[in-house]
């Protein structure tokens, strides 16, 4: 019987304070692999975006009928700079852009243009797109994903670095 009540007590300070150290030290072992699925689900969101986004401005030059370009313009804003992706006509006019994407929105990850004069030329009559890719990076510089566009087809991919079970190696 006397075992009994001195079970009924609970834990002590001490059993409590290993198993926090315990957990926290787990925790402290999980955090970086968290901040890398996050930025992978924040990479991947933004591919989807973008392949979005130019099939839009595919759609938009053939109803108008007038070529368009895709150009990335910095915005300083609250505190911290991001990107601004913006549809417009080539030529250069006053008017307001046609279709924006705010960079603002996938936190962990920028974009760099690789096409000549660094903007995207979507052709109104043909429906093709000028060749290249644009490169979706971590805050590191390290190279997450590329939406690739080709002339030839007109067509959008998005591929890897590396081989994942989502996208295609490059």
């Amino acid at each position: 019987m006397r075992f009994f009540r001195e079970l009924s007590r609970g834990m002590t300070l001490i059993e409590v304070a290993i198993v926090l150290a315990i957990m926290g030290g787990t925790l402290c072992l999980c955090f970086p692999s968290i901040q890398q699925s996050k930025q992978s689900l924040s990479a991947s969101a933004l591919a989807d975006e973008l392949v979005m986004f130019i099939s839009s401005a595919q759609q938009l030059a053939n109803q108008r009928h007038q070529d368009l370009v895709i150009q990335k313009l910095p915005v300083n804003g609250a505190g911290s700079s991001t990107w601004q992706l913006q549809v417009s006509p080539q030529t250069p006019s006053m008017d307001t852009p046609l279709l924006v994407l705010e960079g603002d929105l996938f936190q962990g990850v920028e974009v760099s243009l690789h096409y000549s004069a660094q903007q995207l030329w979507v052709d109104g009559f043909r429906h093709k797109l000028s060749n290249g890719h644009i490169r979706i990076v971590d805050r590191e510089g390290r190279s997450l994903l590329r939406v690739v566009t080709s002339y030839a087809t007109g067509r959008i991919r998005v591929c890897a670095q590396e081989a994942s079970r989502a996208y295609p190696q490059c």
